[in-house]
């Protein structure tokens, strides 16, 4: 959380989401910055039922929670762009979340 708070503050979240990658056939929800270095780190990861705009506000509130407000924290400015893709879960749920940030498309490539 520190690197989260520290490299996502006022800047970009990158988010993607997987599904039925695992037994239950949920969805993993993930979130990623890249440090100063440019290596790769992980942020957050959540199951969810689904990618639905449901799912992606409780994430958002979660990602919120602890890296945004934590308790006993002072509270960090949200990142200004959200990178991921069309999904239409992620596209409804980010307004909701942080309304004046933006979300950039991506097409994501194996």
């Amino acid at each position: 959380m520190e690197a989260a708070r520290r490299f996502i503050s006022d800047f970009l979240v990158v988010i993607d989401g997987t599904f039925n990658t695992n037994a239950a056939r949920l969805s993993l929800l993930i979130a990623v910055d890249q440090l100063n270095s440019g290596k790769t780190f992980s942020v957050v990861f959540c199951w969810c039922k689904s990618e639905s705009k449901e799912s992606y506000i409780f994430f958002w509130d979660c990602l919120k929670a602890h890296c945004f407000s934590p308790i006993g924290e002072p509270p960090i400015a949200p990142p200004r762009v959200i990178l991921g893709d069309q999904n239409g879960g992620l596209t409804a749920s980010i307004s909701n979340a942080f309304p004046d940030t933006k979300q950039q498309f991506c097409t994501w490539h194996a």
